[in-house]
């Protein structure tokens, strides 16, 4: 068993080990037991919270909440980020959020906004969405390392968008498809351009 660096602050003899237990939760109606970090003398029985073990407490709670509202875990956003190739601070840059938005995010230390969260599962879905953001973003160098193909069950939580075309002639005898998406309220609308060959 793996031991805790400090001694026991009660009676000066024992070590601090490491202990995890579920313990009950409640969050919007939904219960959950979750995996809970403390540390316990091995001589006098006491238990304590250390910091170490406050921050993993929060991250497993941050992280259960997320999937009550139905937002993406941190996980989930580190992955998706790996797959456009692109760090945490470019993520800060082409998202918003902050400069080290997405080392929060990822980590569970805060939840993204639901306008945040949206914005991510568009540029998921929607790949000329992200070189849309790219490029106003200040770093237009960046394109995906790789291509992000989501999963049905991530595609099932993206809003559906309803497109219409036009087509217009271009100088170089190409075509461009311009998608126009319009919703309300909480829909989010999307303009994707694809370069068709003639």
């Amino acid at each position: 068993m793996k031991k805790h660096a400090a001694s026991c602050p009660v009676c000066g003899v024992g070590e601090l080990q490491d202990r995890q237990v579920f313990e009950p939760f409640e969050y919007k109606g939904q219960r959950k037991e979750l995996l809970c970090h403390f540390a316990e003398c091995d001589a006098c029985g006491v238990e304590q919270a250390g910091p170490e073990h406050t921050l993993a407490n929060k991250r497993v709670m941050l992280a259960w909440r997320k999937q009550v509202d139905d937002l993406l875990s941190g996980a989930q956003i580190r992955r998706q980020r790996q797959m456009w190739g692109i760090t945490q601070a470019q993520a800060s840059a082409i998202f918003g959020g902050g400069p080290i938005a997405f080392s929060k995010y990822e980590k569970d230390d805060i939840a993204q906004s639901e306008a945040m969260d949206r914005l991510l599962r568009v540029a998921a879905a929607v790949p000329e969405a992200f070189e849309w953001l790219v490029e106003r973003s200040g770093l237009p160098e960046l394109r995906p390392r790789a291509v992000f193909m989501p999963s049905p069950r991530f595609m099932s939580h993206i809003p559906q968008v309803s497109v219409s075309v036009r087509q217009h002639e271009l100088a170089s005898s190409h075509e461009l498809r311009l998608g126009a998406a319009t919703a309300a309220n909480d829909q989010v609308y999307v303009a994707g351009a694809a370069l068709l060959g003639a």
